[in-house]
């Protein structure tokens, strides 16, 4: 027979519920009785029953305070401090603690003092009272330094460290969990060390310091216990996660499999889908989309069961990068619409903007900029209040606009994020700026001001530590390169080359080996350089990389006569460049099929509810006058005027919904026409593509003729050359009619001998004629002379 195991617990926390009251009934003296009470109130704090918890500690205040028990009264203060806490009363907890902490410090108990400021910083921050929650943990810090005790110093800088990473400020809190860290190892104390391990691994991850991150995480391990499943598993999604945003996903896989497993076995379906999460992006970024879907759909499934608006967020954009990453721009727009309309259900904003910074991010690394700039942008507007956010979307603005060479607006946001990050103490993202500068002024051959940005980036790098080292050198190394300072240029590359190595960054190689291979192009140095920045490129995956690798490699072997290898790297690089133009023109056409069948599923369910409101309206008038009716000769005069103001109302509400109507029409002409619009602008697409197609159509068969009247004596050749002249008339003819449509005709008008040009164009079209054995004779007299475009004529 079975049984329910939280049914027998529950069955057991009341009989031990049972026993306690028992024992308080029958208690010899106040000593026991007040000791019983507290276990009573822990106990129905244990089970939920939180009002018979602060009933019990009522008595047990009561009891301490008639017995003179100080201690003990302290003890139910902070009792109380804790009950109020859960109930989200946060004036009474935090004055409860506040009563506690006074008592322990009359009574000299410095340590339980201490614990009462961490339960009030607690209390503090989740009412978003940042000042009066330091004030909390520098008293735990002074009570530590009045007692020397190392632990509650260290707890208490721990505690101000995870205050800083709260507000965004990552760098100070690195800094105070290293001092805390100081304190833990001269007193060996295991928890504290691996808690402030764990902190500082995250706040790395945040600044985007993978690999200080990872190392973290690695001296973690030692303290997690075997038996500390949960441990463990967080610990492994946390490598794997460190990896897969490095785009190390061969070494992110095998701890997100691990993770998963882990999260399987102890039924955690929190965290088995944030894991799921990870393990099926992991596999989209290798490619293997088959395996990957698996993994998403339960990620999917999990957030519906939850029916958590961030979690199926998250799961909505996932799916749309898995169909995007496979070239299914409409199904992605799908998913990525849904994740949107999801993330505007929840009340959190930053919800909301997470998904379209996730958004804009996928279509920067998919190269679709413009696109880019709508998702990020509409995370801007929902960025209110938020410093920190505000600042990297502004840099990831510039970043966009600077890839579109829009310089003067990406120098704008750049500025703005900069003002922004220094308010709040952020030297990482500055330094980051400064970089993306210098950057732009090295583009637009400002080269002194360029310099001088990466010069400031280094200095502010090198003052507070922080990493991107290499990312800087290999600024200045280009910078110095394209100012005509070879020597200077080729330090700082090789420099920054060494340490993409050893940080095993293959998009910042790629970047590298570029800069190094430019100006030794047409030598066998720099083919070797291009040679390894396409195979560092394909490593990273960024199209734009790939795309400059083979026009490098393209010209490069051009340069050599090395005509098979010039052509095949020309194809991939025009390959890559109109995928990218094709790819957003796909997706426009998807949205504004999408847009067109929204607006239509709207406007039908307006009609259907217009309708239904004029049908219910009709029936009440029905209703009305048939009960005016019934009312008889007596009251005739009063239905009449009755029915003349229902009349009149009726008329008022037909006009109004007459005008009502007339704006929707407005509106539907003016979608049309946005529609008309759009029509046209694919309709220049499609001129613009024939008028490609006709010039490579020309450019084939000019390489026919030519081929082809090499051997004259060859009957079939001759037939070939003639009917290439023919269809080469066709083509240019259709050019010609293109430009006369766009009334961008010129005529080359020469004096020309009649009978000459009638002779070519007979000469011209002879084959026709002779194939149907017809014999044309043609005379013209050879004085006869007119001003014309031969040329056109002709054909």
């Amino acid at each position: 027979m079975g049984f329910c195991p939280r049914l027998h617990a529950q069955d057991k926390d009341h009989l031990l519920l049972d026993s306690l009251k028992y024992v308080l009934d029958q208690a010899p003296n106040d000593s026991l009785r007040l000791k019983t009470t507290f276990n009573l109130v822990y106990q129905h704090y244990i089970v939920g029953e939180y009002d018979e918890s602060i009933q019990y500690n009522e008595a047990a205040l009561e009891l301490s305070r008639a017995l003179g028990s100080k201690p003990d009264e302290a003890d139910a203060l902070e009792r109380y401090g804790v009950l109020y806490m859960t109930l989200a009363d946060f004036e009474k907890a935090l004055e409860n603690q506040a009563k506690a902490a006074e008592i322990r410090k009359e009574l000299g108990d410095i340590r339980l003092m201490a614990g009462n400021y961490s339960a009030m910083s607690n209390v503090y921050q989740q009412q978003s009272r940042w000042e009066e929650a330091t004030q909390a943990n520098q008293a735990i810090i002074a009570a530590g330094e009045e007692i020397g005790d190392r632990e509650l110093i260290g707890t208490g800088l721990l505690n101000l460290g995870l205050l800083d990473y709260k507000n965004r400020r990552f760098h100070h809190s690195i800094s105070r969990m290293e001092e805390a860290l100081e304190h833990f190892y001269a007193i060996n104390y295991a928890r504290g060390i691996a808690f402030a391990y764990n902190n500082l691994a995250i706040a790395h991850r945040n600044l985007g310091h993978y690999r200080d991150a990872m190392s973290w995480f690695t001296k973690m391990q030692p303290y997690t216990r075997e038996s500390d499943v949960r441990g463990r598993t967080r610990l492994a999604h946390n490598i794997g996660f460190a990896h897969y945003m490095r785009r190390d996903f061969d070494q992110a896989l095998p701890f997100a499999q691990e993770a998963y497993s882990l999260r399987k076995s102890v039924n955690d379906e929190v965290g088995v889908f944030s894991t799921a999460q990870l393990l099926g992006s992991i596999l989209v970024q290798q490619g293997q989309f088959a395996d990957a879907r698996p993994y998403l759909q339960e990620a999917f499934t999990l957030a519906q069961a939850r029916e958590n608006p961030t979690e199926r967020s998250t799961a909505y954009l996932g799916l749309g990068i898995w169909h995007a990453r496979q070239g299914a721009f409409d199904s992605a727009l799908i998913q990525f619409d849904r994740g949107i309309a999801m993330a505007q259900t929840a009340t959190d904003t930053a919800i909301q903007a997470r998904i379209h910074e996730e958004i804009g991010n996928f279509f920067v690394q998919e190269g679709l900029y413009p696109q880019a700039l709508e998702g990020y942008l509409a995370c801007l507007q929902l960025m209110e209040g938020n410093a920190f956010g505000k600042g990297t979307i502004y840099r990831k603005l510039g970043e966009v606009l600077a890839q579109q060479k829009e310089w003067s607006e990406a120098i704008e946001y750049y500025e703005q994020s900069i003002v922004i990050n220094e308010s709040i103490d952020h030297t990482g993202a500055v330094a980051d700026v400064l970089v993306a500068l210098g950057d732009i002024f090295r583009e637009q051959e400002e080269y002194d001001r360029s310099i001088d940005y990466y010069q400031q980036s280094l200095a502010l790098r090198e003052e507070e530590g922080i990493g991107g080292l290499a990312t800087v050198w290999q600024g200045l190394g280009a910078t110095y390169l394209a100012s005509g300072q070879p020597e200077l240029g080729n330090q700082y590359l090789n420099q920054a080359l060494e340490k993409h190595r050893q940080e095993q960054n293959p998009e910042g190689m790629a970047e590298t080996y570029l800069s190094l291979a430019q100006p030794n192009e047409g030598t066998a140095r720099g083919l070797t350089l291009a040679r390894q920045a396409l195979k560092q490129a394909e490593t990273s995956r960024q199209k734009d990389l790939i795309r400059d690798a083979h026009e490098l490699l393209a010209t490069a072997y051009e340069t050599q006569n090395q005509q098979g290898l010039a052509y095949y790297h020309y194809k991939r690089y025009r390959g890559l460049q109109d995928s990218l133009f094709n790819r957003e023109n796909v997706r426009q056409l998807a949205q504004l099929e999408l847009g067109y069948a929204f607006d239509q599923e709207k406007d039908r369910i307006a009609r259907d509810r217009e309708q239904e409101e004029l049908r219910y309206q009709a029936e009440l008038d029905r209703k009305t006058v048939v009960q005016y009716a019934l009312m008889g000769g007596a009251v005739l005069l009063l239905v009449l005027l009755i029915q003349i103001g229902v009349s009149l109302r009726r008329k008022q509400r037909q006009a109004q919904q007459i005008s009502e109507q007339n704006s929707q029409i407005n509106e539907q002409n003016s979608e049309l026409k946005t529609l008309n619009e759009s029509l046209s602008s694919l309709n220049q697409f499609k001129d613009t593509w024939t008028h490609m197609v006709a010039h490579d159509m020309k450019n084939s068969l000019n390489n026919i003729l030519s081929a082809s009247s090499t051997q004259p004596e060859n009957g079939q050749m001759t037939r070939i050359h003639q009917s290439s002249e023919v269809l080469l008339s066709l083509v240019s003819n259709m050019l010609e009619v293109q430009k006369l449509e766009e009334a961008n005709v010129a005529l080359h008008t020469d004096r020309v001998a009649v009978h000459e040009w009638v002779e070519k164009a007979r000469a011209r079209v002879a084959f026709l004629y002779q194939m149907g054995q017809v014999k044309l004779d043609v005379s013209v007299n050879e004085v006869i002379h007119l001003q014309l475009d031969e040329d056109m004529m002709t054909r």
